[in-house]
């Protein structure tokens, strides 16, 4: 309603003004994956849902550019990382090699960026081939494992 409904006489004669507010920190929404839940467990399916997911899409056409794409879940705050872990980091985080995703030792995470067109094909192939690798293939038109 935000987006398209605030179009009445005193807006369009400036007697009502419209004003998005910039926030220091901004409260995310995000899709997390539950990974006890057994179709969830591989990372190569959460992975493809990644790729497959057109958040450019998705924010131009259904929430009218009203969203930034966050990377962290402690988005725009001291706790956001925005590197690769300081030698203090690794100090802490030493003792775990082995035992967490040899990710946490390298650059953060940055979510895909995709054409906006919402079929963005190098993602939905790339999407694809994760599932396949994780044992999800297509067959008779639908993906199973």
């Amino acid at each position: 309603m935000w987006a398209t409904r605030y179009d009445f006489p005193a807006v369009k004669d400036g007697r009502v003004k419209r004003e998005i507010l910039p926030m220091k920190r901004r409260r995310a929404r995000r899709l997390v994956h539950h990974t006890r839940r057994e179709q969830f467990r591989d990372p190569r399916v959460r992975e493809a849902l990644i790729q497959a997911f057109d958040f450019e899409w998705t924010n131009k056409t259904i929430m009218y550019g009203a969203y930034a794409r966050t990377h962290s879940p402690f988005q725009n705050s001291d706790m956001m990382v925005s590197g690769p872990p300081s030698p203090e980091e690794l100090k802490l985080l030493e003792p775990f090699r082995g035992e967490v995703p040899d990710e946490v030792f390298g650059m953060p995470f940055v979510p895909p960026v995709s054409d906006g067109s919402g079929q963005d094909r190098t993602l939905l192939r790339k999407a694809s081939q994760l599932l396949n690798d994780a044992g999800l293939v297509i067959k008779d038109g639908k993906r199973l494992r």
